[in-house]
């Protein structure tokens, strides 16, 4: 068995699942003390149906609705255990939801980036240079620290856009636009 050193720095995969956990811990936050985006909220309404239609706290709800004399929860639970159900489940949906949305939103932006970083190479000089100030601009602003990393990714991704754009989908600009605007 091989000895771990306390002092030794943490593997790459511990800081990335420490970085992972953060953020996560991050959407919580928001979903609990923010906004509740709508995709959330629906996956947080299912929760709690669930929740709602398979478990009840009284043994004789249980039994009716096992009878099909009544309609809820069949399965008994303590009355501790069903009121954290109720609340935790939906809340742990609605977070893990809105982590997955913005895990999406973040990998879709990075491939628009990869496209304009790559289409940028076929534009005329003139909108080159105009491309390369704009970009200069922003790498600026996040060095003096007024936009967070995400931002300025975000923000690179829509300085490219106008330059590179294909003539495209209006179906996708809808969806990202009405997704987008949900999240923030």
């Amino acid at each position: 068995m091989e000895k771990i050193d306390a002092f030794e720095a943490p593997s790459k995969g511990a800081r990335e699942a420490k970085n992972e956990f953060k953020e996560f811990l991050y959407f919580l936050n928001r979903q609990v003390f923010n906004q509740i985006p709508s995709v959330s909220a629906l996956a947080g309404i299912l929760a709690g149906a669930w929740v709602v239609s398979t478990f009840t706290a009284s043994p004789i709800k249980g039994t009716l609705a096992e009878w099909g004399v009544i309609q809820g929860g069949t399965h008994v639970v303590s009355s501790g255990m069903y009121k954290f159900l109720s609340f935790a489940l939906p809340l742990a949906a609605a977070s893990i939801t809105a982590y997955g949305v913005q895990k999406a939103l973040k990998g879709f932006r990075e491939m628009q980036i990869e496209i304009g970083v790559s289409r940028a190479a076929r534009l005329p000089e003139d909108k080159k240079a105009e491309l390369k100030g704009k970009l200069t601009a922003l790498e600026n602003a996040r060095e003096a620290g007024i936009v967070t990393w995400s931002e300025y990714r975000t923000k690179m991704a829509n300085i490219y856009q106008p330059y590179v754009k294909k003539p495209g989908s209006k179906v996708e600009e809808l969806i990202v636009s009405k997704v987008s605007a949900k999240i923030q």
